[in-house]
């Protein structure tokens, strides 16, 4: 019984930290380091002036900051001023499927 009581425990703990984990996901955190900062914008922008790209999937979905499916100098500037405490910093959601 203690092992079951111990397993169930286990992977509720489990379940908690994925959830956590997923939610802590910000737009503009173009380096996927869990914060929004001044070198994020310049990666959003780098990649909108075509210099360098960004080929992580996951930063990609980040990078845009105002969801129009583009990355563009406008998110640059949304994710600078996230950084700059202007704007507070909101987390990405999936956009529905179907």
């Amino acid at each position: 019984m203690k092992r079951i009581a111990g397993f169930t425990v286990t992977a509720l703990m489990l379940s908690v930290l994925l959830i956590v984990s997923a939610a802590a996901a910000l737009l503009g955190d173009a380096d996927n380091n869990g914060k929004v900062q001044a070198k994020d914008a310049r990666i959003i922008l780098r990649h909108a002036a075509k210099i360098e790209e960004i080929t992580d999937a996951n930063a990609l979905k980040l990078s845009d900051v105002d969801g129009s499916g583009k990355v563009n100098a406008k998110d640059a500037r949304l994710a600078l001023r996230i950084a700059g405490k202007i704007d507070p910093a909101k987390e990405y959601v999936e956009p529905a499927t179907g």
